[in-house]
């Protein structure tokens, strides 16, 4: 253990520390730069987010109900909520029961509104506003994921409480998870593994060979749903995962269908004609007899392009029946789930583009589409780095990936999906659009920005690295500022603010340097327009106006324009 936790000491002092101002440091009020890193450490890696975006998640300090951090992901409504605790001593129990159901009983009263956001210090009352908009927008059809991580362990009888029983109830709206240290090493782990081998048994009558072409050959048999577990357990998430271009969709309809018909002895049988199958690619596949009427597949590096949701629900099925959360007969019924496989061999990237496009035709493609193969953002990301900065177009390849070498020579690494967010905001002049959501802004932005066709293209890297020098001067003093005591709406403007200050100052958009001096006083002007469109907006509609809300529509930018049309 003590090893691992040098490791994740190590990495909070390289990639958290040395962002920790004094400023934040006064803002949150902690006392030990390890455990608030811890939190900030865990959100970045499991959710894939830069420093910034991380530390306005983190709700710790008084009043936080047991709630550490908060992350919210709009495009998929669920709902990630942290709490942990670094302990020096790593004999220690972290999280006692107590501790455990505290958090737990805050969780469920905030959801059921007996917590409001005026019980609780600032951070959390901004994040219990989003909560309230999110379900409000999707008619309460959200997820809430809980997770509770230590650099310890936790107490044997953690889940024997009643609060985490009724977290694991039959509506199964929550999900509780327990990230002791090995667990969140292994996070990373997982990404730096870059190569991993599997087997499948086939029956020899349930697999067809494609014709080779040369550059590509193909398998479609028909596997057991244990053995695509199987696959995905050998690899791990984000190795088995890596080209897939739609992340799972958590909760979505289609999720909820897939089990359904997984857990119902009249539908399962059917599973492999009511489902899309699953699609891989892979570096190679070999074939041998394993016994008579059988055939062995070892597949190396396997890759699922298609299929993501399918593998990821069967995955939770099976944990769920280990856990005893279904019926007793679910096993069996389980064990009967055949399903449809394609399996690519090939090394030709337009060709697994091709593939993974093709395949993925049964919904629209989500955050990040292809982003890490586009040449485009390549060039972009080489501009970043020739200014010091890391620009992340594949994740975590700073910290586990081809550009390990790099970190310690950068002095930020902001992560694609973020600076596209403040692009739009300052360049689109679209700052709503920006803040609906990350995902909602690659959907809608980044295929245009990131195109052959677009008339910019000679300008777009310098436009995008300068779209960031103001996106992180913004949150850097954001992160900073006092949100308490009629500033709770500096919560949720940054990607506003962004916007303001350029349409303040078109010369900190056009000039050939970008002047901190003067950015700093337009950033103060843009501050206090923004309180007065929020006042204005509060006169009007009292406690039915929403900062997140209002920052999520035309109107924020509308009212701008308006106020300085009447100061011009």
């Amino acid at each position: 253990m003590s090893i691992n936790n040098t490791i994740l000491s190590k990495r909070i002092e390289t990639r958290v520390i040395p962002f920790l101002s004094d400023g934040i440091k006064k803002k949150y009020n902690f006392q030990n730069d390890y455990s608030f890193g811890l939190i900030v450490h865990f959100l970045m890696q499991k959710f894939d987010l830069s420093f910034n975006e991380a530390l306005f998640c983190v709700t710790d300090g008084s009043n936080d109900k047991g709630i550490d951090a908060i992350y919210i992901d709009d495009s998929i409504g669920e709902i990630s909520i942290i709490q942990s605790e670094y302990l020096q001593n790593l004999n220690k129990i972290a999280l006692g029961e107590n501790k455990i159901r505290l958090t737990l009983g805050s969780i469920f009263d905030i959801m059921s509104g007996k917590i409001s956001k005026n019980d609780v210090n600032p951070f959390l009352s901004a994040k219990i506003q989003n909560i309230i908009d999110l379900a409000s927008n999707r008619g309460g059809a959200i997820k809430i994921n809980i997770y509770f991580i230590t650099n310890t362990q936790f107490p044997n009888n953690k889940t024997e409480n009643v609060e985490y029983k009724d977290a694991i109830g039959q509506d199964k709206n929550y999900g509780v998870y327990w990230y002791e240290l090995e667990k969140i090493i292994g996070i990373e782990n997982y990404k730096s593994q870059n190569r991993f081998t599997t087997n499948i048994k086939v029956k020899e009558d349930k697999y067809t060979q494609a014709t080779d072409v040369g550059d590509i050959r193909g398998i479609v048999a028909t596997i057991s749903s244990t053995d695509l577990i199987k696959i995905y357990k050998d690899g791990g998430f984000d190795n088995v995962f890596e080209s897939n271009i739609r992340n799972y969709l958590g909760s979505k309809p289609i999720n909820k269908k897939i089990e359904e018909t997984a857990l119902n002895p009249l539908e399962s049988k059917y599973f492999w004609f009511l489902n899309n199958g699953i699609s891989l690619i892979c570096d190679k596949y070999i074939i041998t007899d394993n016994v008579p009427g059988q055939k062995n597949i070892e597949i190396i590096n396997p890759q699922i392009i298609n299929g993501g949701q399918t593998t990821k629900t069967l995955v939770e099925i099976e944990d769920g029946i280990k856990n005893s959360l279904f019926l007793n007969d679910a096993a069996d019924i389980f064990k009967n789930i055949q399903i449809l496989i394609r399996i690519y061999e090939t090394s030709d990237e337009d060709l697994i583009t091709k593939i993974t496009i093709g395949t993925n035709t049964q919904n629209a493609i989500s955050k990040q589409d292809l982003q890490s193969k586009n040449s485009l953002s390549k060039i972009v990301q080489s501009y970043f780095e020739e200014n010091n900065y890391g620009l992340e177009i594949k994740r975590n390849e700073y910290d586990t990936g081809t550009k390990t070498d790099l970190r310690t020579k950068l002095k930020y690494i902001a992560t694609q999906d973020e600076v596209l967010q403040f692009y739009v905001s300052i360049y689109e002049e679209k700052p709503h659009n920006a803040y609906i959501s990350k995902t909602k802004a690659f959907e809608d932005y980044f295929n245009r920005i990131f195109s052959d066709n677009n008339n910019n293209l000679e300008n777009l890297p310098k436009q995008y690295l300068r779209a960031f020098e103001i996106g992180y001067f913004v949150q850097n003093k954001l992160a900073e500022e006092d949100i308490s005591n009629g500033n709770s709406f500096l919560a949720n403007c940054s990607i506003f603010l962004m916007f303001v200050v350029t349409q303040l100052d078109a010369q900190l958009i056009t000039g050939k340097v970008l002047d901190p001096n003067k950015l700093k006083l337009v950033y103060q002007e843009a501050k206090e327009i923004t309180r007065q469109l929020v006042n204005s907006r509060i006169e009007k509609y009292d406690r039915l106006y929403s900062n997140n809300k209002y920052f999520k529509t035309e109107e924020c930018k509308n009212d701008f324009k308006l106020f300085i049309s009447k100061i011009n």
